[in-house]
């Protein structure tokens, strides 16, 4: 692989990785991604997708809550996302105010270096564990529950 990562270093290094993990993806045509869907320990199924931006270099990583929240819920999951997303050191939760889609994203700045299969494992791992915890959350939320306390029963 190349040092200067690339379209085609970075799908490739994305690609080496999911294979090894045994995942079944898809392409989308005509543009730098992939998709597939991840069960979590929790049991919940989600979309995944890897990006690649291609003029700046960056590969990111994203885990979207399944469907999109409606509106009168999206103050409150906001509210939870943003509790969840103090102190994260690694990704963050974001929410399309205009649509309601909510994702978790990690991302890495490949600009002169070369993309490895540790660094993508490092952050798919964190991205689909901090989903796989904080999901079950988002569920709560739109079930009733307050933010606080879904936050609480996660962070106990």
């Amino acid at each position: 692989m190349s040092s200067d990562g690339d379209e085609d270093d970075l799908v490739a290094t994305t690609i080496a990785f999911l294979a090894e993990r045994g995942w079944s993806w898809e392409r989308v045509d005509g543009v730098p991604e992939l998709r597939f869907l991840f069960e979590g320990a929790s049991g919940l199924t989600w979309p995944c997708f890897v990006h690649v931006e291609v003029d700046d270099q960056q590969w990111l990583f994203f885990s979207e809550v399944p469907g999109v929240i409606p509106p009168r819920d999206r103050q409150a999951v906001m509210t939870f996302l943003t509790r969840a997303n103090f102190g994260m050191s690694i990704g963050n939760f974001e929410m399309d105010l205009d649509d309601g889609t909510v994702r978790f994203k990690t991302s890495i700045d490949a600009r002169g270096v070369a993309l490895t299969a540790g660094l993508v494992r490092n952050h798919v791992d964190a991205n689909l564990g901090a989903m796989d915890v904080y999901l079950p959350g988002v569920l709560e939320v739109l079930a009733g529950t307050s933010p606080e306390a879904a936050i609480a029963s996660i962070e106990h």
